[in-house]
């Protein structure tokens, strides 16, 4: 069962005599680690293990991503963002954006490989500017940036779970209704379905994250206004 195999019955690699640790709530995103390896998700998620964070000549993956997801955000927290029509603005805010955060990790003169890394940078998020514009003109609007949430998941014949996230992005549009957002800056984009779902003849999911957001946090967004989620 889901929570016997998290840690509620279920004894650590160390061996039996180890003892059980409490284990009540988890992050959304933790369920892909549990559904790819059971014994990595135990290693990260309940024995903390985290590899060694180290700035080098470039940025790793991670932390490839989380400069792109801080200028992001900065530019979602700006005044009058969804207002923003004209691409050309909005990658010019978000490349200045870039510049600060780059200087927070490598000073006022980056090496070779953060160079090239930041010219890439710059490109996704013209991207993302272009984007943005066109969804501006649409009619969405940005109602939360970075949305902290707490929610009781319950499973069927077992004790209810506290599940925790972070949802990149909330946006509302006035006829459409609201979606959740989650940023992701891999080479190769995916679609919500190619992420989520494993191939069609296993019939597994191998992601619950966006399909967690809607179902937590549907009635707080309904309840503050009536809409689909999308």
């Amino acid at each position: 069962s889901f929570s016997t195999t998290y840690g509620r019955n279920v004894r650590p690699p160390e061996g039996p005599d180890a003892p059980t640790p409490a284990f009540d709530r988890i992050r959304v995103t933790a369920f892909r680690d549990y559904l790819r390896c059971p014994y990595r998700f135990w290693l990260r998620h309940i024995l903390r293990l985290e590899p060694p964070d180290r700035l080098g000549t470039e940025l790793d993956a991670r932390g490839f991503g989380n400069v792109l997801h801080a200028v992001v955000e900065h530019f979602a927290n700006t005044n009058g963002a969804s207002e923003i029509t004209d691409p050309a603005r909005i990658r010019e805010m978000m490349h200045a954006e870039l510049e600060n955060e780059l200087r927070k990790l490598t000073g006022d003169v980056p090496q070779l490989g953060m160079r090239l890394q930041r010219r890439i940078l710059q490109r996704r998020l013209a991207e993302v500017a272009e984007k943005q514009a066109i969804e501006n003109r649409e009619g969405w609007k940005i109602e939360e940036v970075e949305y902290f949430f707490e929610e009781t998941l319950e499973i069927p014949g077992e004790p209810p779970i506290l599940v925790r996230g972070v949802a990149d992005r909330i946006d509302r549009h006035p006829t459409r209704g609201w979606r959740i957002l989650d940023f992701k800056t891999s080479d190769r984009g995916k679609s919500p379905d190619q992420a989520h779902y494993a191939p069609r003849s296993t019939e597994k999911w191998k992601d619950l994250q966006l399909p967690l957001y809607r179902h937590l946090l549907a009635d707080k967004l309904v309840a503050r206004h009536p809409g689909n989620i999308t």
